[in-house]
């Protein structure tokens, strides 16, 4: 199944590499190398670590068909970021190093998973993004493309959580304490959730970067987040099995009242992290 959500019409607003480059493994005797055999073969990483990543000064030795002279001028990088083997439950925040890890996740996982996600990063000054752990995994991380300013994409300084079903003793709170602790959402519901003009993003916000997580769905189902006021398309933003613990980025257009709509066909508890915005 493929449905598209957005697209860009400017080549300078999202610089697209021609082939997407690896910029981790910590596979240890990877077949798959790094662009440029730099952060490779490390080993897992351990539980509740932190991996800084150089994003900058990557291109000693560049593939000529990458193109753009690679990510020195990166103020946001599009990266995938996969899970592979983890040794129990847990999750992966990105964030720039330098700053405070934020209560937010990027992909979530089970014991053993694979499982990827995409994430926009938002880039420190001294040129990485950190990878935050919670169990012991290994990790890839690849890029695809980047953006060099702020003026099409803006990301927020870390993402935030905007919504988490459960309490704050098991997850945290959310970023202004709204939209927390309010249990799992019933299949065939939609849940409203105001985005714009709140942590941060402002209220002309035209279309947001979000995080979404269903945790633990009682039955096989889908998730499809759309602007509030409009019809419910017919697409998934997240398709689950019954007791998945499973991510997916979407990017979506604000709907009325600065607000999203996350309808779910099952039982499911839900968690929503923003990472940026377009105006």
């Amino acid at each position: 199944v493929v449905d598209v959500s957005a697209y860009f019409p400017r080549s300078d607003a999202l610089l697209s590499l021609n082939a997407p480059a690896r910029l981790l493994d910590t596979r240890v005797g990877a077949v798959y190398q790094t662009i440029d055999r730099e952060d490779e073969g490390s080993g897992a990483i351990a539980a509740g670590a932190t991996y800084e990543l150089d994003i900058y000064g990557r291109d000693n030795d560049p593939d000529p068909d990458l193109g753009f002279g690679f990510l020195d001028d990166a103020v946001t990088v599009v990266l995938n970021v996969t899970v592979i083997r983890p040794t129990a439950a847990g999750f992966v925040t990105v964030f720039p190093c330098g700053e405070d890890r934020p209560n937010a996740s990027n992909l979530n996982f089970v014991a053993d998973d694979v499982i990827p996600n995409a994430v926009l990063a938002r880039v420190s000054a001294a040129g990485k993004v950190c990878l935050f752990s919670s169990k012991s995994t290994h990790l890839i991380v690849d890029v695809s493309g980047y953006f060099p300013n702020t003026d099409a994409f803006v990301p927020l300084l870390v993402p935030e959580r905007m919504l988490d079903t459960r309490s704050p003793a098991a997850s945290g709170a959310t970023v202004d304490g709204r939209h927390v602790d309010v249990g799992r959402i019933a299949g065939g519901t939609t849940y409203p959730l105001p985005i714009a003009g709140h942590a941060g993003v402002p209220a002309n916000a035209a279309t947001l970067v979000v995080n979404v997580t269903a945790l633990r769905p009682s039955a096989d189902g889908f998730i499809t987040v759309f602007a509030c006021g409009q019809d419910k398309p017919n697409a998934s933003s997240l398709n689950f099995f019954a007791g998945d613990v499973i991510p997916n980025l979407v990017v979506v257009r604000v709907g009325t009242g600065g607000s999203v709509c996350i309808y779910t066909t099952a039982d499911t508890g839900l968690i929503v992290d923003v990472s940026g915005y377009f105006l």
